[in-house]
């Protein structure tokens, strides 16, 4: 009975043992089971924002591809425009020259228009419009004297070509000094 109470006793103490060694290993498996929990959890967080960060990704090389065609679009454009800058320059060039070509002539046709004048018509072109306008005055009065209508109009037509003479050299005097 001692050897049975004994061997009790030592079974006892091993089935005792074998519990304590059980109830750590359950509570080991609770704590894995818990930390394999959350280890899940996080695996699941870290997919989405995997997911989000691709999501991301995949925008951003969209928006990448735009602004390269964007890019090359605006390029194409601006190698457009700098032709039509040329083009317009070029113009202008040619323009002003003309312009410069015009204003030499308008001053040659008008010195020799007023020399032709003084030499053939004996009058002068006077710088102040005033004078002028007392002259014209005058002499439109002894037309009317006078009254012969043909020879009015001759005179009124000198007038105005007077006139217009004096104009066109104001104007080329003006654009000159410019």
């Amino acid at each position: 009975m001692l050897s049975s109470t004994l061997m009790l006793q030592t079974n006892s103490s091993l089935l005792d043992g074998k519990h304590r060694e059980i109830r750590e290993l359950k509570s080991q498996l609770n704590r894995s089971k818990e930390t394999n929990k959350m280890m899940n959890q996080s695996i699941i967080h870290l997919q989405q924002q995997l997911h989000l960060l691709t999501q991301k990704l995949d925008d951003e090389e969209k928006r990448a591809n735009i602004l390269a065609k964007n890019y090359g679009d605006t390029q194409k454009k601006l190698a457009r425009a700098e032709v039509r800058l040329l083009h317009v320059q070029r113009t202008v060039q040619e323009l002003e020259a003309q312009n410069f070509e015009l204003s030499n002539e308008l001053e040659e046709w008008c010195n020799k228009k007023h020399s032709s004048v003084a030499m053939d018509d004996g009058f002068e072109v006077w710088d102040n419009d005033e004078e002028n306008k007392t002259d014209d005055e005058e002499e439109m009065r002894e037309l009317e004297e006078e009254g012969d209508e043909q020879e009015k109009g001759e005179v009124r037509m000198e007038l105005l070509q007077r006139e217009i003479d004096n104009l066109l050299v104001a104007f080329v005097r003006f654009s000159i000094n410019l």
